[in-house]
């Protein structure tokens, strides 16, 4: 049997990328944002199923927190990051550590066995 999930939402173009990789690993996300200037607090929340396989390790330099509904990742910057670095650079940076992490996970297998998720 093969089940098609269908969830259209709006997502920060510099982020869609990762979840659009995460998704396609299974590991459902529940909100995000890529951060903005002025704002400069990356994060993503997961599922609860997510959240209990899938955040043994994190990108590097984010931190974890448990919710209600899941747990979210968030990226803090350090006081010689916000010194040094444009706002621009540092909401690249958080993409970059984010990517890189995404791109290391495995494709992620529910408890209900293999589905299938066709994203365009």
């Amino acid at each position: 049997m093969k089940i098609e999930i269908k969830h259209t939402f709006e997502v920060d173009d510099d982020i869609s990328d990762a979840i659009i990789k995460l998704n396609k690993k299974h590991i459902f996300t529940r909100f995000c944002c890529s951060g903005h200037k002025g704002s400069l607090y990356p994060y993503v929340a997961f599922t609860k199923g997510a959240s209990r396989r899938r955040l043994k390790t994190l990108p590097k330099n984010w931190i974890k927190e448990k919710g209600t509904y899941g747990a979210s990742i968030y990226r803090l910057f350090s006081e010689y990051e916000l010194n040094n670095f444009s706002e621009d650079e540092l909401l690249k940076i958080s993409m970059k550590e984010l990517d890189t992490w995404v791109d290391s996970l495995e494709r992620d297998y529910c408890e209900f066995g293999e589905y299938e998720v066709n994203i365009k």
